[in-house]
């Protein structure tokens, strides 16, 4: 402590971090084929190697007071880079010593036991990679030719965040509130030049700006009057202002495209619950839009709708039945993506030893057999809906041995084991798939 509830805090580290790259491209004689390590191109060859020393220093103080609490605080990072770089007669041994700063600042306001605001702000510095700065054209693939950027500058990204909670205990309602925003200066993008005489790709990183994205969500929960009846709301929004450089089509050359994707999602639980039995109900609705300007015709929108029950029954001796069950319909993905889908799950556990404190459950994930995966990415330059192969419908056993029971405790609450691959999992009892 430097001052009454003050704390001055020093910390720090060091990494060394070691890369290497060799690629070697030979000349192939049909004549003689096992002889081709005689037969090294060096034009195509290239070797690098990269070796980055950084020393982080963190300073911070902490201030606390009766209703309030703050952290406001900086590192900074000195950073050695060495590369060497071997390609035909290119040969590029550099250092370079770089600092990178990053603020930070954390706040926090108390207004009784129950309810707290806190506003939190963090800066980040980014170099460049050193191969990206080399003033070098790399032609060991003569249709994929990269070239480097010595003119490029460190990338800053700014975070925000703003979140409130509170809690009313004679109502027992809760509410979550966030806001966050961050955005990037100098964010590095690729461009990409198409040479017509030979069919090949010229990419180039540079800096572009722009980029930005907001979000929002609010939770709130309630029991209804005889408090065994509880509903919960959870809203969710973001927006993404995403810019890079695109090629198109009978272009040679790359140009700045701006992709603007709006998710909207709200998600409604409710759920009855007594001394041995719970039944929850669940829906809910996720909304997409994304759009490019340089390519209208990408533009997507799309839909997620979906909606659950959830059960789990305590019997006697010590045995709990769990099952939830979720509906799902995909609108508007690409050309057979649309598909309606039935998740159901089931478990079975006891509790059992002296102090109930050994549980050995059996859980059943996607019996229908009817759960696919698919995942959406977007960014300045492309849409991509995948859909990927995963093993969904399979049993596991578990056993649970708790070493801090303090007696007979309560197994409800469903499936605690892991969950499968794919978006996110599935959610347990009240949560059915989420979003």
């Amino acid at each position: 402590p430097v001052f009454t509830n003050r704390f001055l805090q020093f910390s720090y580290s060091y990494q060394h971090r070691y890369q290497k790259t060799d690629k070697d491209t030979y000349n192939y004689d049909e004549e003689n084929p096992d002889n081709y390590i005689n037969n090294r191109l060096d034009s195509l060859s290239k070797f690098y190697e990269n070796k980055y020393n950084t020393h982080e220093f963190n300073v911070s103080l902490r201030t606390i007071r009766e209703k309030y609490q703050y952290n406001i605080g900086f590192s900074v990072q000195p950073q050695q880079s060495t590369t060497s770089y071997e390609q035909g007669t290119i040969k590029v041994d550099t250092t370079r010593n770089v600092v990178n700063f990053s603020p930070t600042f954390d706040y926090r306001y108390r207004f009784n036991k129950q309810s707290m605001l806190r506003i939190n702000y963090r800066g980040r510095t980014s170099q460049p990679s050193m191969t990206d700065l080399l003033p070098i054209t790399d032609t060991s693939d003569p249709l994929n030719i990269s070239k480097g950027n010595p003119s490029l500058k460190p990338s800053y990204t700014n975070s925000f965040m703003l979140f409130y909670n509170t809690f009313l205990p004679e109502k027992q309602q809760s509410m979550m509130a966030r806001l966050t925003f961050s955005n990037t200066i100098n964010s590095v993008s690729n461009t990409v030049t198409y040479d017509e005489e030979t069919g090949a790709r010229i990419t180039q990183p540079k800096n572009i700006n722009g980029n930005w994205s907001a979000s929002g969500g609010f939770v709130f929960n309630t029991p209804l009057k005889n408090k065994k009846f509880t509903v919960s709301t959870f809203s969710d929004g973001s927006y993404n202002n995403m810019v890079g450089f695109t090629s198109l089509s009978g272009q040679t050359d790359s140009q700045k495209n701006t992709t603007r994707s709006l998710n909207l999602s709200e998600r409604l639980n409710g759920t009855f619950r007594n001394d041995w039995f719970e039944f929850g109900l669940n829906g809910g609705i996720r909304y997409n839009v994304s759009k490019s300007t340089l390519q209208p015709q990408s533009d997507k929108e799309t839909f997620d709708y979906s909606f659950g029950a959830s059960s789990n029954v305590t019997l006697p001796w010590d045995v709990t039945v769990s099952t939830d069950a979720s509906y799902s319909m995909k609108r508007g993905y690409s050309e057979g993506l649309d598909r309606n889908e039935l998740i159901w799950n089931a478990q079975i556990a006891k509790n059992f030893l002296k102090k109930k404190q050994a549980t050995i459950s059996l859980q059943i994930y996607d019996i229908l057999k009817e759960q696919s995966n698919l995942s959406r990415s977007i960014s300045a330059s492309m849409r991509q809906d995948t859909e990927y192969n995963a093993i969904n419908s399979y049993f596991m056993v578990h056993f649970v041995y708790r070493l801090n029971a303090f007696g007979k405790g309560n197994s409800r609450g469903g499936f605690d084991g892991p969950r499968p691959g794919g978006r996110g999992g599935r959610g347990g009892f009240g949560g059915g798939r989420p979003f």
